[in-house]
């Protein structure tokens, strides 16, 4: 990218206000200078690249995704319940990984770079990734900000000390790239820890997870309230996931005798210094409000076509906002989602609850997912001194009222190919 750059079009949502008609974006050396009218700007015209009937968005915020399964064309098929699928999703990642003759460690590079790649094309400027084992991770210089999630999951000891071991060695690797000479932790967050699933830990690696956590002050992910039949392996431990985890790690290796009631999980998890709690489709009451009393530091991140995939009962959506719960959007992964579209949820979430404002929506996926992550100032809005992350979609709205509900309403693709523009800073 030139060192300086202006991009016009008819339409700029800033991330928060309604949209500024026929606005130019100043941008210097991979930062937003200014945003201002069309009146007021300050290049020659033939330096301003003009966009024409389009709406420039900050770049999209996606709050929970696993790209290590963006080898995959199409979504794993539900089949009869989840333990079904869980154990579908096990299959492909062993299969991946031993069936193979390149090296697991490229496949796994080759793997993320698929969906690093996809990620960009679809406007994604972030991405909350969990990773398995010693995946890679990616950073801003790859074109795609990375919060990397190293997952927990340990129903044995031998397998608590290999996922404890996996998690040290990536938490220590991120924490010295950011003591390197691009040092700037008010920026950003380097990396969390998630310990997977009720089903797939003990209540007592959730609680020395989230005591990590208060150590070094990270962020925690956790899977919870996702399906009937979590809820039931928590309440009686039985059901389709008690045989899963019979199946893949014996009688002797379910974690039956340590675990907690769903609140249980809920009161755990938000000791962390930033929580955030995946799907929730099934939470309760009383997990709601200890959700909604906790705001500032969690939040809730709804998967729309992910549950859609599942069949699951309608989502609370509007319980969740009503009460005050923070709800932020993922994408899941391609194991459950036809591709890594956090544009697409959004859309999703619009058709499905059409009575909550489209610029509330944008929020789920722009400035509310930087502000509760603590990246505001760089992510998630079009202000001075923000990461230029811009993306264009069109947009032919004749009053700003409607250009955000129209962006939801179409089937148009996000572009970042701003000719040099700042994907490629």
């Amino acid at each position: 990218m030139n060192p300086g750059q202006a991009l016009q079009a008819k339409w700029i949502w800033t991330g928060e206000g309604l949209p500024i008609q026929d606005g130019i974006i100043r941008i210097v050396s991979g930062r937003i200078l200014s945003v201002e009218t069309s009146g007021n700007q300050k290049e020659k015209p033939e330096e301003i690249v003009d966009l024409g009937e389009s709406c420039l968005l900050p770049g999209f915020i996606n709050s929970h995704t696993h790209l290590e399964f963006s080898d995959l064309s199409a979504p794993i098929p539900a089949g009869k319940n989840f333990a079904e699928w869980i154990l579908r999703v096990v299959q492909h990642r062993m299969l991946g990984s031993v069936c193979s003759d390149i090296p697991p460690e490229i496949a796994a590079a080759y793997r993320h770079r698929q969906g690093v790649q996809e990620a960009i094309e679809l406007g994604t400027a972030l991405v909350l990734n969990v990773v398995h084992g010693l995946s890679p991770t990616s950073n801003a210089a790859d074109g795609l900000s990375e919060i990397p999630f190293s997952e927990l999951m340990a129903t044995t000891e031998l397998r608590r000390q290999q996922t404890w071991r996996s998690a040290r060695t990536m938490l220590r690797s991120c924490l010295q790239r950011e003591e390197g000479p691009q040092k700037n932790r008010s920026a950003r967050m380097p990396t969390g820890l998630s310990p997977h699933a009720p089903y797939t830990t003990t209540a007592t690696l959730v609680r020395q997870t989230v005591d990590r956590c208060r150590r070094f002050k990270i962020p925690l992910m956790m899977h919870l309230a996702e399906t009937r039949e979590e809820l039931e392996w928590i309440a009686s431990g039985t059901g389709p996931m008690e045989e899963l985890l019979e199946m893949m790690v014996g009688p002797l290796g379910l974690p039956t005798f340590d675990r907690l009631p769903l609140i249980g999980y809920v009161k755990e998890i938000l000791r962390a210094p930033k929580t955030l709690l995946i799907h929730g489709n099934y939470l309760n009451q009383e997990c709601m409000n200890a959700l909604a009393a906790h705001r500032t530091s969690a939040a809730v991140v709804y998967c729309p076509r992910t549950h859609q995939h599942f069949g699951h009962d309608r989502y609370p959506l509007e319980q969740l906002l009503k009460k005050g719960v923070r709800v932020l959007l993922g994408t899941d992964s391609r194991a459950s989602n036809p591709d890594l579209s956090i544009l697409e949820e959004a859309r999703a979430v619009s058709r499905k609850f059409p009575s909550i404002e489209p610029m509330q929506v944008f929020e789920m996926i722009t400035s509310d997912a930087a502000e509760f992550l603590g990246l505001e100032r760089v992510f998630g809005s079009l202000r001075p001194n923000a990461i230029a992350k811009v993306v264009s979609i069109p947009c032919s709205s004749k009053n700003p009222e409607s250009v955000l509900e129209e962006i939801l309403a179409s089937n148009s693709k996000p572009s970042n190919d701003l000719s040099g523009g700042p994907y490629k800073t």
